[in-house]
């Protein structure tokens, strides 16, 4: 088999976007995008706001294991030197790799094509690159993208096929070097002849050329189960039709007219088939069905028949192929005759079939293990031979070489495999170089890792730092001159916080437990700053027992080194309230945390408000209870603050959006009035100060799509870019962002993306705003960002051949573990705990929610094109005199982009701070 270190790999991105600034420049793609029909891709419209973001980047190389996330079937298709296989995975995202004729996977980890879809999709090539259609859960929709022939996806975010009355039933394609044919399930005309087939032809530019549809099959009776090829000059579609059972097809020619009307029966004998397939070997077609009959002289099998472009059959109107009940077959060409695979009687069959329709050597072939669900073929024979592809253990994309006579080629193998989970990032700047912590839950290492980052990106040292292998929850701070991690575990029944220094080099010295309690004061939500010659530690515990307790937050003031400056931790939240994750800053002279504060569970009124309280270095309470930020609000999540050395700004997020306020350093409020930096449903807040202005990170929306923006709050308490920029908004869910900047105008966004339902990864970006008056950092090191980018990782996940043995670690590659059959869930290592020890929590229930978490339903956007189109607008009239006037376009970009997102009733009763930054 080949090897796989051998293989060229490059990291699956898309099109690189030409990053301008100018209003021009961008105003130029807006028009064309805000005219067409087709939805243009999202993209983070930096240069509107005077941002500059860099190219996301990954703090280590994955360690992949085979992934158990399929959910569906396997399609697959070849475009004479590749395979591409596509499924959708169990958070319902559309997942694609390429497997080249020698069985190596070029995509080992998958790439995302677009989220919310359902069934199977359809694959197809013209010859040279990939399109992939899909349904979503929306009723009437069909999506699709294309890949070229690198593999490069051309059209991210995918579009509309067609938004008519198409039932959410899995769509067919076939390709040739004219384009291709999506066909779909139509229930427009339910009330009459039933659901119908309808096609549209796409352009190999991607223009939908029958947006309405054309109808391929429309007759009395639902028909279902298609397959469809591309001929010479058209396609044929092949069906099942109710009530018969039978079979039935349709013809389109190049223009996309029907020529069969309500088609043609495949033979004129009345029986009961089912499961058809149709290939074309370039002179004829292949249509291949099961026949569950038994009369006359044909007994249940698989049979097949030639029919010409002509609609003719030729030959014989059935010939068998193999005997047998209850088959399935899966059809492709090598140019003259035919290879029928499948199963029968549950065993497998490959059958070689002349140009006349006729089997020629019909065998029965060896069972391959675990395989499950729908096969399907593609390739053209020859040397190269054929690919099949299934579902592997039912939860995988597998594969298997088929050589040309039918023969098995090699071994079976997996083709979409899952990284080592990474979640919960957290971030802080030593005044030299950024130190990122984060979870990790690599097979036999779990923990949580640290690794430094230059101002300029780069990743210093050779590998992570691994600062603790079991905690619920760790953050790291500096004050400059030294820097340290503190972190919750449970050792027995007694829950821990400790803390540990960590060297400039990176190097993680002796822990210290700083505090001890019994196992029913759980703790979650660690956080950490510097300040006042020494750190002030603060999480969230659970006092009490089950329902009768609550979350309070607590503060612990620290020695440089990370001792405890006091007896025992601060109590800082009223009594009898139940308060979510807390936030840490400090002026100079205080520290402020703030936090959510509610009524305990099972309150009848529910009123989570955000407060702060000062506390001296020394850990006293300056304030004999906690001052209301916001005194209406009763539906906040979470909240975050920064310092600039003079006032605080304290962040929070609810339904309702994204809102501040400033603090004084005497713990006076200086806005009574809130300041709204956005009004879309948002979270997991996060701020610091750049050195001129209040940098506010969020995640805007919740569901499988959303994205994570940023603002700024002047010193004045200005919102300097109302509503908020995008600076990561791929069509996958990215969450859970911190930052921390250099303060001379540079700041590192931490955050997560979730590539599909098992993959989730840390990612880092830059953000610098071109107008902030301050010196840059240093030069960026990596390219701007590529409008909507999915990779598989920005670290090549190289290639993995079909021996499915570990490849050897070399740079830029993957590290593969061959664990054998893996469960169907990664351990999560920082998801809070309280019952992990022995009789850790006694009683102590499950915190609420995390903000994090994913969703799958569907997004709801406006059009991303209105929105360049209105921010290169408001660049055009925008100078740095003229602020306001900008945010007045961009507010009207965003409420276009967000007006159709529902906005969910979260729970109001807390949120369980997991979170740490």
């Amino acid at each position: 088999m080949p090897d796989p270190t051998q293989s060229p790999t490059t990291a699956r991105r898309l099109a690189p976007t030409a990053h301008h600034r100018g209003a021009l420049a961008l105003l130029a793609p807006a028009l064309a995008l805000a005219g067409c029909g087709r939805e243009a891709p999202d993209t983070v419209a930096s240069t509107a706001q005077g941002l500059t973001v860099t190219a996301d980047f990954e703090l280590d190389a994955p360690v992949l294991e085979p992934a158990s996330t399929l959910s569906g079937e396997v399609s697959v298709a070849f475009n004479g030197t590749e395979h591409l296989a596509a499924w959708i995975d169990t958070s319902g995202v559309v997942m694609v790799t390429r497997i080249t004729a020698a069985g190596v996977v070029r995509d080992p980890q998958g790439v995302v094509l677009g989220p919310a879809a359902t069934g199977t999709p359809a694959v197809a090539s013209d010859g040279a690159g990939f399109l992939v259609a899909w349904t979503t859960p929306t009723v009437g929709q069909v999506r699709a993208a294309r890949l070229d022939a690198a593999g490069v996806v051309l059209d991210p975010g995918a579009f509309v096929v067609t938004a008519s009355a198409a039932r959410t039933a899995t769509p067919v394609a076939a390709g040739s070097a004219a384009g291709y044919l999506v066909a779909w399930r139509d229930g427009r005309n339910a009330a009459t002849t039933g659901l119908d087939y309808f096609a549209s032809r796409i352009g190999r530019d991607g223009a939908v050329l029958d947006p309405a549809g054309r109808p391929v099959l429309v007759a009395p009776g639902d028909q279902a189960n298609a397959s469809v090829a591309a001929g010479a000059s058209g396609w044929l579609l092949v069906c099942e039709d109710a009530p018969s059972p039978d079979l039935r097809f349709g013809r389109l020619d190049a223009s996309g007219a029907a020529l069969d009307g309500a088609g043609r029966r495949v033979a004129v004998t009345a029986r009961s088939r089912s499961a058809a397939s149709v290939a074309f070997n370039g002179s004829n077609y292949l249509l291949a069905w099961s026949d569950r009959t038994s009369s006359g002289s044909l007994t249940p099998g698989i049979y097949a028949q030639v029919v010409s472009p002509s609609g003719a059959v030729v030959g014989a109107e059935a010939n068998a192929l193999v005997s047998g009940s209850n088959g399935t077959t899966t059809l492709a060409s090598d140019g003259a005759a035919w290879l029928a695979r499948g199963r029968i009687d549950s065993e497998f069959y490959s059958v070689q079939v002349a140009s006349t329709g006729v089997a020629t050597a019909p065998a029965r072939a060896p069972a391959l293990p675990d395989v499950r669900g729908r096969l399907a073929l593609s390739g053209r024979g020859g040397a190269a031979g054929y690919l099949l592809v299934y579902s592997a253990r039912g939860m995988n994309p597998g594969g298997l070489r088929i050589a040309s006579d039918g023969a098995a080629v090699g071994s079976a193998f997996e083709m979409n495999f899952r990284a080592n989970l990474q979640q919960t990032p957290g971030v802080a700047f030593d005044g030299t170089n950024f130190l990122v912590t984060w979870s990790d839950s690599r097979a036999g290492a779990a923990g949580w890792r640290a690794r430094r980052v230059s101002p300029t990106g780069a990743l210093l040292g050779a590998s992570p730092t691994v600062l603790a292998t079991v905690a619920s929850g760790l953050v790291a701070a500096s004050d400059g001159a030294s820097t340290l991690a503190l972190w919750h575990d449970v050792v027995g029944i007694e829950s821990r916080t400790l803390t540990a220094p960590i060297t400039p080099a990176g190097a993680v010295g002796p822990a210290t437990v700083i505090d001890v309690g019994s196992g029913i004061t759980a703790r979650y939500s660690p956080m950490l700053i510097p300040g006042g010659g020494g750190y002030l530690a603060a999480w969230t515990s659970w006092l009490g027992s089950g329902g009768d307790g609550r979350y309070a937050v607590r503060a612990y003031p620290l020695t440089a080194a990370g001792a405890p400056r006091g007896a025992a931790p601060v109590g800082l939240s009223s009594a009898g309230r139940s308060n979510a994750a807390p936030g840490l800053s400090f002026d100079g002279a205080n520290f402020l945390v703030s936090w959510v504060e509610s009524p305990r569970t099972g309150s009848p009124s529910v009123c989570n408000s955000p407060v702060v309280a000062l506390v001296t270095p020394a850990g006293d309470r300056l304030q004999a209870t906690p001052t209301a930020l916001s005194p209406t609000t009763c539906d906040a999540y979470s909240t975050a603050s920064a310092s600039d050395g003079a006032n605080h700004l304290v962040a929070w997020t609810s339904p309702a959006g994204v809102f501040a306020a400033r603090v004084s350093a005497s713990g006076a409020l200086l806005d009574a009035t809130p300041r709204v930096l956005s009004s879309i449903v948002s979270d997991s807040p996060t701020v610091a100060f750049d050195g001129a202005s209040f940098v506010v990170s969020w995640r805007r929306g919740a569901d499988a799509t959303s994205d994570l923006y940023v603002a700024r709050v002047s010193p004045s308490g200005e919102v300097l870019d109302p509503g908020g920029v995008p600076v990561a908004n791929e069509p996958v869910e990215e969450s859970g962002p911190r930052l921390a900047s250099t303060g001379t105008g540079r700041t590192l966004v931490m955050y997560s993306r979730r590539l599909s339902a098992s993959a989730v990864r840390v990612r880092g970006r830059f953000v610098t705003f071109d107008d902030a008056g301050v010196t840059d950092a240093g030069p960026h090191d990596v390219s701007p960002i590529d409008s909507g980018a999915i990779d598989s990782g920005a670290i090549d996940s190289g290639a993995i051949d079909s021996t499915g043995s570990d490849a050897a670690v070399t740079p830029d590659t993957a590290v593969l573990t061959d664990r054998g059959t893996p469960t169907d869930s990664v351990p999560v290592i920082d998801a809070p705990s309280p019952d992990s020890g022995a009789s850790a929590d006694a009683g102590a229930p499950a915190p609420p929610e995390e903000e994090g978490g994913c969703s799958t339903a569907p997004s709801r956007r406006g059009s991303p094109a209105w929105a360049m189109l209105l921010g290169a607008l408001a660049l055009l009239s925008r100078t740095r005199r003229h602020r306001r006037g900008a945010g007045v376009a961009h507010r009207v970009a965003e409420a276009h982009r967000g007006a159709a997102r529902e906005t969910p009733r979260q729970a109001r009763a807390g949120r369980s701070p997991t979170r740490t930054s």
